[in-house]
């Protein structure tokens, strides 16, 4: 199973707990599971924010706990799970990190695959094929 990082329950002593991890116990790489149960909203920010290399900014009135769970792996290129995960969240989904060409885009974008598109400016050719990727997704 791949690296987890665990983080401390809330404040108020509850004792829960959460982690995210990637890989699977099957071993399979470029898979992503989020278990927090009753979890320190500005730790699993914090957490989250380090495991996926993010920079980011949170407002001190941020605050509370939340539980969240994917129930299996997804992943990053499997364009069937994300259309199911969006179908089923309201939680915006964003994606498309790990697709290498503006070709491969294309059916994530009319399935409806994401809420925000992330092409990788080195994996898609360039600034170029990343700007004609973004007037596909306003497109779609």
């Amino acid at each position: 199973m791949g690296q987890g990082a665990s983080l401390p329950g809330p404040a108020s002593g509850s004792g829960r707990s959460g982690a995210v991890s990637s890989g699977s116990p099957s071993g399979r790489a470029g898979t992503v599971t989020l278990n927090f149960d009753g979890a320190d909203l500005a730790e699993v920010i914090h957490v989250l924010a380090r495991h996926l290399r993010l920079n980011y900014t949170l407002d001190e009135d941020v605050g509370g706990t939340v539980t969240l769970f994917s129930g299996h792996p997804v992943r990053r290129d499997d364009l069937e799970e994300f259309i199911q995960l969006r179908r089923n969240t309201t939680i915006p989904i964003a994606g498309g990190e790990v697709l290498t060409r503006r070709q491969s885009f294309l059916p994530f974008l009319q399935q409806g695959a994401f809420d925000i598109v992330q092409p990788d400016v080195a994996k898609v050719g360039g600034i170029s094929e990343e700007r004609k990727i973004g007037w596909m997704a306003q497109e779609n």
